[in-house]
């Protein structure tokens, strides 16, 4: 199996999308919280492991 199952692939692919709707600069600011939390969360291989799936996608 993969770093995620199917289902929050397809769940994590939709929020992607609505992230990427968002005006530019917010998008900006959303995507930069985003890997701040997952950076203090996660550490560097957990930021690997969203970049994976992002490219997945």
């Amino acid at each position: 199996m993969g770093v995620i199952d199917q289902k929050t692939k397809e769940e994590f692919k939709k929020e992607l999308e609505r992230m990427l709707s968002i005006e530019a600069y917010t998008r900006g600011v959303v995507l930069k919280t985003h890997k701040d939390y997952i950076l203090r969360k996660e550490g560097e291989e957990g930021l690997k492991k969203v970049e994976k799936v992002i490219k997945e996608c």
